[in-house]
């Protein structure tokens, strides 16, 4: 279940109301059927290069020099995931708890303990998820139901739909398939699932589960706060912090602790799946002597890939093709290719 920790540790907080603000909840269910796309291109895929990674298998379909390039900009995404979800946990610490902290400190720290991490390999990552998602998921089934008995939160706010027409809800939902989108980190650990069959099952779960969850947020933040949602650039983080149960219970605090911990187990994972790929690129026998000059690229690569929230804001609209592109366009495109080709490796199930 590393993949629901992937896709909902940032998509929690930055949840799409900004684009498609009170068809937020559409914009989910629009990015559902996307997803699960992209999850069964995906597993069928691994189950046709059982063994084999997709930094693999498209050098086997596309050939040496086209596929190093295809399979480059596979690695690229995966730094890039890595680097946002740095950026995104700087500036929420610098600017909601820590505030006054310059964010390269954060995000030092941040490196540093998810390279600690990663240099343990996946299994290590996998036990620690097995931990919290639960604790994750429980978190925020918690503070949504609370928020959903508040006197001021009411369904009535999702009315009307469609209010600004149907480019908010286009826009809200290639969003929402960009972070679905991430069930392409799938594709790096199918070799490591046993048997390798389940894969397609994993992926489609996953998605499922995360879009759930993406859903219940959208529907919390529509609900609490209406017109002003798209206003709001951590808007379930605002909807918690209006909860007063008691001074014991401080339901922001948990949220918060348990979405910092989801996200160094992406940035960990992320960082792993990268030198394991750039390895495989580079045709070497180990990675593990990759990952620290890794982070330090997504260390620098979060500090100077976004300035501020209203330019994340801003550029999330206009890389949302290229996004999708990669991890649904080419994706399919290398499935169509095995199929007409009839390339398989022919390997069985490897643990």
């Amino acid at each position: 279940m590393l993949l629901v920790t992937t896709i909902t540790s940032t998509a929690i907080i930055l949840l799409p109301g900004a684009i498609a603000g009170r068809d937020a909840w559409l914009a989910t269910l629009g990015g559902l059927a996307v997803g699960l796309v992209m999850a069964v291109t995906i597993s069928f895929l691994g189950q046709r290069f059982p063994g084999e990674t997709i930094i693999e298998y498209t050098e086997i379909l596309l050939g040496k020099y086209i596929g190093k390039t295809v399979s480059a900009l596979f690695l690229t995404f995966f730094g890039y995931l890595a680097a946002l979800t740095l950026w995104d946990f700087g500036v929420f610490i610098s600017s909601s708890l820590l505030v006054g902290t310059p964010m390269m400190a954060i995000n030092i720290i941040g490196i540093l303990v998810a390279t600690y991490t990663a240099r343990y390999g996946l299994e290590v990552i996998a036990r620690v998820n097995q931990i919290f998602l639960p604790l994750i998921i429980i978190s925020v089934l918690l503070a949504s139901i609370i928020v959903f008995t508040m006197p001021k939160t009411s369904l009535a706010h999702i009315l009307p739909v469609l209010e600004n027409g149907t480019k908010p809800l286009l826009a809200g939902t290639a969003k929402v398939a960009d972070w679905l989108g991430e069930v392409i980190v799938l594709s790096m650990v199918i070799p490591f699932l046993y048997p390798q069959k389940h894969s397609r099952s994993v992926a489609m779960v996953s998605v499922l589960i995360s879009s759930l969850i993406l859903l219940l947020v959208s529907l919390v933040v529509v609900a609490t706060f209406g017109d002003i949602s798209p206003t709001l650039f951590f808007p379930f983080y605002s909807a918690v912090l209006l909860i007063e149960i008691s001074r014991v219970l401080r339901l922001d605090v948990v949220i918060t602790t348990i979405w910092i911990i989801g996200s160094f187990i992406k940035i960990s994972f992320l960082l792993y799946i990268l030198a394991h790929g750039t390895a495989q690129w580079f045709k070497l026998v180990k990675h593990n002597f990759l990952i620290m000059p890794l982070a330090v690229i997504i260390l620098s690569l979060s500090l100077i890939i976004l300035k501020s929230v209203a330019e994340y804001q801003s550029i999330s609209l206009q890389i949302s093709g290229y996004l999708l592109f990669i991890s649904l366009v080419l994706p399919a495109f290398l499935l169509l290719t095995a199929i007409i080709t009839g390339r398989t490796t022919g390997k069985k199930d490897v643990k």
